[in-house]
This record gives structure tokens, sequence and C-alpha cells, in this order.
């Protein structure tokens, strides 16, 4: 009778939960719309809270680079939450991006960010499939 007992053990809904612990990340979340740099992307960038950062996008190559810039009226700054993290919100920016990577807007979408800048300063980032 033992022999026919079957464990099912649950499987956790947050894949991405641990994640931004082991390599540098950026995070698109969606429906709100919400771009996340962890604390350890932000580490690597030097970026701190309330600075203005830019997006620039390769179609051929399917990359994109995160860069600081001087604050101007259509810079996107980032917000740190207190929790290790910095975010904002751009729904434009992530449709954006997905067209680009050619990705479905889905719930939580990573993407590797590579730990040296080019000689311009930019960081480069990758799709996480």
């Amino acid at each position: 009778m033992e022999n026919d007992i079957e464990i099912f053990r649950r499987q956790r809904g947050s894949s991405g939960q641990w994640k931004c612990r082991k390599t540098p990340l950026i995070k698109l979340e969606m429906p709100r719309g919400q771009i996340v740099i962890f604390k350890g992307s932000m580490e690597l960038m030097n970026f701190n809270h309330n600075e203005s950062v830019m997006f620039a996008f390769n179609r051929k190559l399917k990359c994109g680079y995160i860069f600081k810039e001087t604050p101007e009226d259509d810079s996107y700054y980032l917000r740190d939450n207190g929790k290790g993290y910095a975010r904002f919100t751009s729904k434009d920016l992530i449709l954006h991006m997905c067209e680009v990577f050619d990705i479905k807007a889905e719930k939580n979408v990573y993407f590797d960010l590579e730990k040296e800048p080019d000689l311009k300063g930019r960081y480069k980032f990758i799709f996480n499939s």
C-alpha cells in the first residue's frame, strides 16, 4: 500500500525571486509598465537614486544599452524604493523593447547586463530567454 503514495511538492511561482542576486539584471514588469534595475546592476553601473538614464537599441544585434545622461526633459529617472533596487514606469519604453527584442509583453521579462561598459560608457543588455 505504501508504494501507491505519491508526493507532490509545491512549486514556487516566482522563479525570478533570486535571479537578481546572482547576475546583474534588468527586469520589465507588465502590465504595470515598470522597469526595475536591481541593486547589483545599480552598483555595477555606479547609478544612484534620482539619476537620469537613457536607453539605446540595436535592432540588428537584438541588444540594448543603458547609460547615464545629463538630465533632459525626456530622461528616465531612477527611483530607489529602499528595497535594494530602483525603478521607473514607462509603458512606451517597455512596448518598444518588446518590439526590438521580439518578445511578448509578459508579466516578468529579464535582461542580462554586461559587466563592463563599452568605450562610450554604455552598458549592453540582452534578452534572457
